[in-house]
């Protein structure tokens, strides 16, 4: 793997002090004498493993030099200073998967092999069949880690326990980047009778627990992170697979007998997650939205909804809600308030999780029937 000063990056001096100036950051950054030494020969095209030596050549104590090198490039691959080109690699060695979400299609190029197996494990259900993809995703070995790289962005490194939510935090990031005039929620989005339930709560109110249990109790998958609102209201759900954190494994497994052996990964923030691919069809059309379910688990609580002021419910949406110009315009508040319009409601208050799927359920199932009566009555009263 090749390593090479960006070509945005000018190389300074002001007296005798070394400085880099990054265009795409518009900052100075300033450089010690070896780390001006090492970006010097990186510009060269000299090889890290070969600086180094050069380094104790001068007087630098042999683990300082080896230190000093990879210090220099890890702050510099996270500022965005320098560019990689990825090892020369056969097709037989590579394999491309291409992922299908909202507004983006993503061609994900990897080394054939474990990681391979993994991706398939947490993104396999995307798999799309667009033959020209809008963005490609690369990988490589790099020694014990795995290097990953998206267009305009500083190649990163993970071990490979934290490959695959790297992956999952650059796609998002590509999905928020071309949310065009949709609105972002974090919600979960479950679809039933062609109509959306939004799960909406703080960390660790259970959202991804109920989400998969409704899902394995017959609802439609649409998300169990991010929902994007179109300006008519209408919601569609971006179908990564649910993260399922330590805490819900053990409630899970008689819903996912397939849980024990689902790898363990983990995140960014040293979160452990297990990935749950949906076992049915995700959803990935627009649906009008029914309900809107603000999760409140607590222990000993029955089943039950209270109703929720609309506006204090669209308070809260504008206050959640994310776009990638990084402001709410009119459309978008019309949008939302469409949301809140069209729909009910209500804090969920439940404890246990089964219980919460039968009464969800039920629910559903009463608001179907109604609906049905409604449909059917000017016909009862024509024909009379």
């Amino acid at each position: 793997m090749r390593i090479s000063p960006a070509g945005d990056v000018e190389f300074l001096y002001v007296g005798d002090r070394p400085l880099l100036f990054s265009e795409s950051r518009q900052r100075l950054f300033e450089l010690s004498s070896p780390a001006a030494y090492i970006w010097c020969r990186l510009a060269e095209g000299v090889d890290t493993n070969d600086i180094v030596p050069e380094l104790i050549e001068r007087g630098i104590p042999s683990g300082a030099a080896e230190q000093q090198v990879e210090s220099a490039v890890d702050q510099w691959t996270q500022e965005g200073l320098i560019d990689f080109s990825p090892p020369a690699q056969s097709a037989q060695d590579t394999a491309t998967m291409l992922i299908s979400l909202p507004n983006v299609s993503v061609d994900l190029v990897l080394p054939a092999g474990p990681e391979h197996d993994l991706l398939l494990q947490a993104f396999g259900h995307l798999r799309g069949t667009r033959t020209k993809p809008d963005i490609v995703i690369r990988s490589w070995g790099a020694g014990d880690r795995t290097a990953l790289h998206g267009p305009g962005r500083p190649v990163s490194f993970h071990p490979r326990d934290e490959f695959i939510p790297a992956v999952k935090a650059l796609l998002t990031e590509i999905v928020l980047s071309r949310t065009g005039p949709d609105i972002a929620l974090h919600s979960a989005c479950l679809v039933r009778g062609g109509r959306a339930n939004l799960l909406l709560g703080q960390p660790g109110a259970g959202k991804t627990g109920l989400t998969v249990a409704l899902t394995e109790a017959g609802f439609e998958y649409g998300s169990d992170d991010i929902v994007l609102v179109g300006a008519d209201g209408r919601v569609r759900g971006v179908p990564f697979a649910p993260a399922a954190k330590p805490g819900i494994w053990p409630l899970l497994k008689s819903i996912r007998p397939d849980l024990p052996k689902t790898p363990i990964h983990r995140r960014l923030d040293a979160r452990r997650v297990r990935y749950l691919t949906p076992l049915r069809p995700c959803t990935s059309e627009a649906h009008g939205v029914s309900r809107l379910l603000f999760l409140r688990r607590s222990a000993h609580a029955n089943p039950r909804l209270i109703p929720v002021d609309a506006v204090t419910v669209l308070s809260e949406l504008i206050r959640n809600a994310y776009t990638a110009s990084g402001r709410l315009l009119g459309p978008g508040a019309r949008g939302l308030a469409q949301v809140v319009s069209g729909a009910h409601a209500f804090e969920f208050h439940y404890s246990e999780l089964h219980n919460a799927v039968d009464f969800l359920r039920t629910l559903d199932d009463e608001s179907a029937s109604a609906s049905e009566r409604s449909r059917s009555m000017p016909t009862r009263l024509a024909a009379s």
